[in-house]
């Protein structure tokens, strides 16, 4: 009972703390607080016995309906509220929307997608992976519909893992009721969620590839898949380890290596093209080397940050049994980690607590989510 109540603590942490940027923008200390408490004991009655009971008797057929008009209806909540988001009337808006379609439009034509900018005026800056992934729906009208796509592969990511759609349902009705960042992504066009979902994607089919059977054409795909994924933003690199670690132990050095070369070509093959033809233009390692890290009254930290993700990263890789709800937490934990270090070191250096930055755990929450889901009861 201990142990099930610190696993659905942990997730609540996991689950609030994207949004609370947010809240505290738009509530304050007090509302921020208020929010955590109550975030904090849905997520503990979602696991209660009786909510169990009441989705067991749905049925897996009415589920999947349920949940297909809760997709519906986060499309419908989409088309509402984009347009003013988009105008910047509700929240401020946001421009990386703005960014994806701008380099899915260029890819499209040929052209570079560096050396744009929005209309904030800020550059794309994303990796290339990123923008890859966002073409398909760019070319559709825009890369904002992407959201929509990757919230039903989580979908059925969990239904599969879990061997039941009643309890997908629930998971993914906990994360939409208990996660307003969620939603300030959706609305606004932006892609965090997305990413982090397009990276678990292939992990999880690689994670459960027999190990008795010869690595089929599904796993070498998947390889593939990841490797554009992890290009697509720095703190993506972090999952290696701990996926290279997964691979070894299940499959052993002679099946693993060929997925891991894969891997490893996927991710230099969509983005050294970009870098070598404009190095000093290719504005995505600019990005990486300001964005948040900044060495305001802390000395170095720029550089001691990468260096101690990495390392946690090492060391959770090394167990014995990396797999399944294990490596889905791991991954969340180290996704997570850059966005405490860079509260901790803003709130030292300005003297209160700044949350300015809480949204980036967005990466982590689709992780630790799917952690929560297929944890041992």
């Amino acid at each position: 009972m201990a142990r099930l109540c610190a696993s659905n603590l942990a997730f609540a942490l996991f689950m609030l703390v994207p949004s609370l940027e947010q809240t505290e923008k738009y509530l304050g200390h007090l509302g921020t607080l208020a929010f955590v408490i109550l975030g904090s004991i849905l997520i503990l009655a979602s696991t209660s016995p009786r909510v169990d009971d009441l989705f067991d008797r749905l049925g897996d057929r009415r589920a999947a309906w349920l949940a297909a008009a809760t997709l519906f209806a986060v499309i419908a909540v989409f088309a509402f509220v984009y347009p003013y988001a988009n105008a910047g009337l509700v929240g401020g808006g946001s421009d990386l929307d703005d960014e994806l379609n701008l380099a899915g439009e260029a890819l499209l034509t040929g052209n570079s997608p560096y050396g744009l900018a929005t209309y904030l005026r800020c550059p794309v800056d994303l990796f290339p992976g990123s923008l890859l992934l966002a073409t398909p729906f760019v070319l559709l009208g825009n890369s904002a519909y992407q959201s929509f796509f990757w919230l039903a592969v989580f979908f059925f990511i969990v239904a599969v893992e879990l061997g039941s759609t009643r309890a997908a349902l629930k998971v993914s009705w906990v994360v939409l009721l208990c996660c307003p960042s969620l939603w300030h992504q959706i609305v606004t066009g932006g892609d965090h969620y997305a990413n982090a979902i397009f990276v678990l994607a292939p992990i999880v089919v690689l994670d459960r590839v027999p190990s008795d059977r010869p690595v089929g054409r599904t796993a070498y795909g998947a390889a593939a898949l990841l490797g554009i994924a992890v290009a697509s933003r720095a703190n993506f690199g972090l999952v290696l380890p701990l996926v290279l670690s997964m691979l070894l132990k299940r499959q052993g050095w002679r099946r693993a290596l060929p997925l891991l070369v894969v891997t490893g070509a996927a991710a230099v093959a969509v983005t050294l093209p970009f870098y070598l033809a404009d190095p000093y233009g290719f504005t995505p390692l600019q990005q990486t080397r300001t964005a948040g890290l900044v060495d305001r009254g802390l000395p170095l930290a720029q550089t001691v940050m990468p260096i101690v993700a990495a390392s946690l990263a090492l060391a959770l890789s090394v167990s014995s049994k990396l797999h399944g709800q294990a490596l889905f937490a791991r991954i969340a934990v180290v996704q997570l980690f850059p966005v405490v270090w860079v509260v901790i070191q803003h709130s030292l250096v300005t003297g209160q607590l700044a949350l300015a930055n809480t949204g980036y755990a967005a990466f982590a929450l689709p992780f630790a989510a799917l952690a929560w889901a297929t944890r041992p009861n």
